[in-house]
């Protein structure tokens, strides 16, 4: 299991934790929508590093492109 899919589910485990605790009704959905959010960001994560994984031993690259904010003349950020 990668370092990020562990971070994700110990991320769900409080999110249950604080359902757990609540009495309020609508928290604890929340607090239980959060948690099964994480988990599914902990799935897609792991699958994604195995692709990544896979690749790379085939021998393919993937390489990744960063955007630049056009900044107007007078250096204010837009």
């Amino acid at each position: 299991m990668s370092y990020y899919a562990n971070h994700h589910r110990r991320e769900a485990i409080k999110a249950r934790q604080q359902a757990a605790q609540t009495i309020d009704p609508d928290a604890k959905r929340i607090f239980e929508d959060i948690a099964r959010s994480w988990e599914v960001l902990a799935e897609h994560t792991e699958w994604l590093e195995h692709k990544l994984v896979s690749s790379s031993a085939r021998g393919e690259s993937h390489s990744v492109q960063q955007q630049q904010q056009v900044q107007p003349k007078d250096g204010r950020k837009i």
